[in-house]
Protein backbone atom coordinates (compact mmCIF):
# COMPACT_ATOMS: atom_id res chain seq x y z
CA UNK A 1 0.00 0.00 0.00
CA UNK A 2 3.16 2.46 0.53
CA UNK A 3 4.22 1.87 -2.65
CA UNK A 4 1.13 3.08 -4.28
CA UNK A 5 1.03 6.12 -1.43
CA UNK A 6 4.32 6.78 -3.58
CA UNK A 7 3.00 6.13 -6.87
CA UNK A 8 -0.39 7.19 -7.17
CA UNK A 9 0.61 10.01 -10.01
CA UNK A 10 2.30 7.05 -11.99
CA UNK A 11 -1.39 5.37 -12.43
CA UNK A 12 -3.08 9.08 -13.54
CA UNK A 13 -0.53 9.45 -16.30
CA UNK A 14 -0.79 5.99 -17.30
CA UNK A 15 -4.84 6.19 -17.29
CA UNK A 16 -4.13 9.08 -19.08
CA UNK A 17 -1.70 8.04 -21.77
CA UNK A 18 -4.12 4.91 -22.19
CA UNK A 19 -7.12 6.66 -22.70
CA UNK A 20 -5.04 9.01 -25.69
CA UNK A 21 -4.38 6.06 -26.93
CA UNK A 22 -7.77 4.51 -27.32
CA UNK A 23 -8.93 8.34 -29.03
CA UNK A 24 -6.01 7.51 -31.50
CA UNK A 25 -7.08 3.87 -32.03
CA UNK A 26 -10.86 5.15 -32.34
CA UNK A 27 -9.87 7.72 -34.89
CA UNK A 28 -7.15 5.11 -37.14
CA UNK A 29 -9.99 2.61 -37.15
CA UNK A 30 -12.40 5.01 -38.11
CA UNK A 31 -10.30 6.34 -41.28
CA UNK A 32 -8.27 3.07 -42.38
CA UNK A 33 -10.52 0.21 -41.13
CA UNK A 34 -11.07 -0.95 -44.48
CA UNK A 35 -7.91 -0.30 -46.55
CA UNK A 36 -6.41 -1.64 -43.13
CA UNK A 37 -8.74 -4.94 -43.40
CA UNK A 38 -8.11 -5.81 -47.02
CA UNK A 39 -4.43 -5.44 -46.93
CA UNK A 40 -4.04 -7.70 -43.94
CA UNK A 41 -5.59 -10.11 -46.14
CA UNK A 42 -3.57 -9.88 -48.99
CA UNK A 43 -0.85 -9.46 -46.92
CA UNK A 44 -1.76 -13.25 -45.35
CA UNK A 45 -1.96 -14.29 -48.72
CA UNK A 46 1.01 -13.21 -50.24
CA UNK A 47 2.77 -15.07 -47.32
CA UNK A 48 1.12 -18.11 -47.39
CA UNK A 49 2.38 -18.26 -51.51
CA UNK A 50 5.70 -16.88 -50.79
CA UNK A 51 6.34 -19.04 -47.71
CA UNK A 52 5.55 -22.30 -50.26
CA UNK A 53 7.93 -20.80 -52.51
CA UNK A 54 10.75 -20.54 -49.99
CA UNK A 55 9.77 -24.14 -48.32
CA UNK A 56 9.65 -25.17 -52.12
CA UNK A 57 12.97 -24.16 -53.22
CA UNK A 58 14.59 -24.92 -49.75
CA UNK A 59 15.16 -28.51 -50.80
CA UNK A 60 17.65 -27.99 -53.60
CA UNK A 61 19.90 -27.39 -50.56
CA UNK A 62 19.82 -31.42 -49.62
CA UNK A 63 20.53 -33.93 -51.35
CA UNK A 64 18.59 -36.63 -53.28
CA UNK A 65 16.90 -39.17 -51.09
CA UNK A 66 17.11 -37.08 -48.06
CA UNK A 67 13.77 -37.09 -45.74
CA UNK A 68 14.41 -33.42 -45.44
CA UNK A 69 14.26 -33.29 -49.05
CA UNK A 70 10.80 -34.32 -49.07
CA UNK A 71 9.77 -33.02 -46.04
CA UNK A 72 10.42 -29.90 -47.93
CA UNK A 73 9.16 -30.17 -51.20
CA UNK A 74 5.60 -31.42 -49.51
CA UNK A 75 5.44 -28.92 -46.89
CA UNK A 76 5.80 -25.85 -49.54
CA UNK A 77 2.83 -27.59 -51.40
CA UNK A 78 0.85 -27.50 -48.29
CA UNK A 79 1.73 -24.18 -48.07
CA UNK A 80 0.17 -23.45 -51.22
CA UNK A 81 -2.60 -25.29 -50.91
CA UNK A 82 -3.66 -23.64 -47.80
CA UNK A 83 -3.39 -20.11 -49.61
CA UNK A 84 -5.51 -22.02 -52.26
CA UNK A 85 -7.71 -23.00 -49.57
CA UNK A 86 -7.83 -19.41 -47.72
CA UNK A 87 -8.16 -17.46 -51.27
CA UNK A 88 -11.90 -19.49 -51.60
CA UNK A 89 -12.81 -18.58 -48.30
CA UNK A 90 -12.27 -15.10 -49.15
CA UNK A 91 -14.28 -14.94 -52.09
CA UNK A 92 -16.58 -17.22 -50.68
CA UNK A 93 -16.87 -14.63 -47.40
CA UNK A 94 -16.82 -11.37 -49.48
CA UNK A 95 -20.32 -10.19 -48.34
CA UNK A 96 -19.83 -11.18 -44.92
CA UNK A 97 -16.65 -9.46 -45.16
CA UNK A 98 -18.02 -6.26 -46.28
CA UNK A 99 -20.27 -6.42 -43.53
CA UNK A 100 -17.74 -6.63 -41.37
CA UNK A 101 -16.14 -3.73 -42.42
CA UNK A 102 -19.73 -1.95 -42.32
CA UNK A 103 -19.84 -2.83 -38.61
CA UNK A 104 -16.62 -1.70 -37.70
CA UNK A 105 -17.11 1.86 -39.40
CA UNK A 106 -20.28 2.20 -37.94
CA UNK A 107 -19.64 1.28 -34.48
CA UNK A 108 -16.35 3.90 -34.19
CA UNK A 109 -18.34 6.44 -35.23
CA UNK A 110 -21.16 5.64 -33.21
CA UNK A 111 -18.24 5.89 -30.49
CA UNK A 112 -17.11 9.08 -31.63
CA UNK A 113 -20.45 10.42 -31.70
CA UNK A 114 -21.18 9.44 -28.21
CA UNK A 115 -18.16 10.02 -26.26
CA UNK A 116 -19.69 9.43 -22.97
CA UNK A 117 -19.30 5.74 -23.56
CA UNK A 118 -16.00 6.16 -22.45
CA UNK A 119 -17.33 6.43 -18.55
CA UNK A 120 -19.08 2.97 -19.03
CA UNK A 121 -15.72 1.36 -17.94
CA UNK A 122 -15.13 3.82 -15.48
CA UNK A 123 -18.49 3.42 -14.00
CA UNK A 124 -18.40 -0.38 -13.73
CA UNK A 125 -14.71 0.05 -12.03
CA UNK A 126 -16.10 2.09 -9.46
CA UNK A 127 -18.92 -0.38 -9.37
CA UNK A 128 -16.25 -3.60 -8.67
CA UNK A 129 -14.18 -1.28 -6.29
CA UNK A 130 -17.15 -0.77 -4.08
CA UNK A 131 -18.12 -4.64 -4.19
CA UNK A 132 -14.62 -5.49 -2.83
CA UNK A 133 -14.51 -3.21 -0.31
CA UNK A 134 -17.87 -4.12 1.15
CA UNK A 135 -16.35 -8.06 0.77
CA UNK A 136 -12.93 -7.09 2.54
CA UNK A 137 -14.63 -5.64 4.95
CA UNK A 138 -17.81 -8.06 5.92
CA UNK A 139 -14.54 -10.73 5.61
CA UNK A 140 -12.74 -8.93 8.41
CA UNK A 141 -15.99 -9.01 10.55
CA UNK A 142 -16.34 -12.58 10.25
CA UNK A 143 -12.84 -12.99 10.68
CA UNK A 144 -12.60 -11.34 13.80
CA UNK A 145 -15.05 -13.48 15.18
CA UNK A 146 -12.77 -15.94 16.41
CA UNK A 147 -12.27 -19.68 16.40
CA UNK A 148 -14.91 -22.10 15.64
CA UNK A 149 -16.09 -24.12 18.43
CA UNK A 150 -17.29 -27.58 18.14
CA UNK A 151 -20.74 -27.98 19.88
CA UNK A 152 -21.38 -31.30 19.63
Amino acid sequence: MGDLAICWWLFLVMALISFLISLLYLFLLRCIAKPLLYVSFILILVLFIGGGFYVFFQQDKYEEGDNTRTVMKWCGIGLWILAGLYFLVLLCCCNRIRLGVAIIEATSQFVANKFSIFLVPIFFVFIIVLWLAYWVVSAVYVYSVGEVEDLG
